[in-house]
């Protein structure tokens, strides 16, 4: 049976070289969750693994296969600039909803009138970075 993303991502790993990096979207665990971009930075290979920084931890793979030694995961390909680009957006506008969700929680309490136009404005730049 021939894996053409196995042998595309042998052929990255047997490329890669000393001071190598990239950075590859995480798509987290679960229905809604928020996507993650990682940085991966290349450490050392042998003929059987290849060993990598994910995240600024050390990470083992099987050349072979790209498994993790020890673990679940699999090699961490790197991603597109647009698959990044992409993540980036929706990492900011989750941050943006749960900014916004504190400020309207803050509504709930306001007395002053002074307060209530601080709050205003602080929702008016959270939607505006949203955008």
């Amino acid at each position: 049976m021939f894996n053409e993303s196995a042998l595309s991502r042998q052929e990255f790993v047997l490329g890669l070289k000393d001071g190598d990096s990239w950075r590859r979207v995480n798509h987290g665990y679960g229905f809604n969750s928020t996507p993650g971009v990682d940085r991966v930075e290349f450490v050392r290979k042998t003929k059987a693994h290849v060993v990598v920084l994910l995240n600024k931890v050390e990470r083992k793979y099987r050349v072979s296969d790209g498994s993790e030694v020890g673990g679940k995961g699999y090699f961490p390909m790197p991603s597109t600039p647009e698959e990044i680009a992409d993540a980036e957006a929706k990492i900011r506008v989750n941050l943006c909803k749960r900014e916004i969700d504190v400020l309207v929680q803050k509504l709930k309490n306001v007395t002053d009138e002074r307060e209530l136009m601080q709050i205003k404005d602080l929702l008016k730049s959270a939607v505006a970075k949203a955008v």
